[in-house]
């Protein structure tokens, strides 16, 4: 009788926990979690919701980075700035007045804000007539700046133009550099272009590709510890 019941006692038992396996497995099952057998009856239960809920996140942290880029899209541009006479030489006499101008031009897409200044030997003796004024797509100016010779000797002034998009507060700079030899003869101011090109990145598109390197290293980390989780269920699956 004894044996029979503790015969009968392993039996109901062993039903027992048959059954409550089979119930948390359900529940498992239900609640999106995997039951794996390590052998001798034991059982390594992993659960798949937070993998499931990592990957929703992920993907819609990855919809949100697609939509920044849609909006940003147009916030990549590039501002070219063109300008006449880069460098001059001019001859004149202690006195004169000298009249020139540089040929601005905008070969943008956009329009683009210009503005005048000088530096270098005759700065404070340099008046810009057209220091500040607006360029349509296409168009151009000739901006137009006196310098007043005061003393003999050669110098080197330097007209800068500056390149700036509506949108953005930067912008590109081009200088003419005007050699004035204070003596009698002629000039040389050549017509030659000078061109510069500035490509702009909004603070949005810096955003979007923080965002994507952070998610690559998120993917990463992920995958390295998806690989630890796998080496470590075969070294249990291995042990007896």
């Amino acid at each position: 009788m004894k044996t029979g019941n503790k015969t009968e006692r392993w039996m109901a038992s062993s039903f027992s926990n048959e059954i409550f396996e089979f119930l948390n497995f359900s529940k498992f099952q239900k609640k999106n979690f995997a039951k794996i057998s390590l052998g001798n009856g034991n059982y390594a239960k992993f659960s798949n919701e937070n993998s499931g809920l990592a990957k929703n996140k992920l993907f819609l942290v990855l919809i949100f980075i697609l939509i920044l880029i849609i909006s940003f899209v147009g916030s990549v541009y590039a501002i070219t700035g063109t300008i006449g006479n880069g460098r001059m030489i001019l001859r004149a006499n202690t006195g004169d007045l000298i009249k020139k101008s540089i040929l601005v031009k905008n070969v943008n897409n956009v329009s683009v804000n210009i503005e005048l200044s000088s530096s270098g030997d005759l700065e404070k003796d340099v008046v810009i007539k057209d220091n500040n004024f607006l360029l349509e797509p296409g168009s151009e100016k000739d901006a137009k700046f006196e310098i007043k010779v005061k003393n003999e000797g050669t110098t080197e002034t330097k007209i800068n133009v500056k390149f700036t998009s509506l949108e953005e507060k930067q912008g590109v700079i081009l200088s003419s550099n005007v050699v004035i030899i204070a003596g009698k003869g002629d000039d040389d101011s050549g017509s030659n272009f000078s061109s510069k090109t500035i490509v702009f990145i909004s603070t949005g598109i810096i955003i979007v590709v923080l965002a994507i390197l952070l998610a690559i290293s998120y993917i990463k980390k992920k995958k390295g510890a998806e690989k630890g989780g796998e080496v470590k269920l075969k070294k249990s699956a291995g042990k007896p």
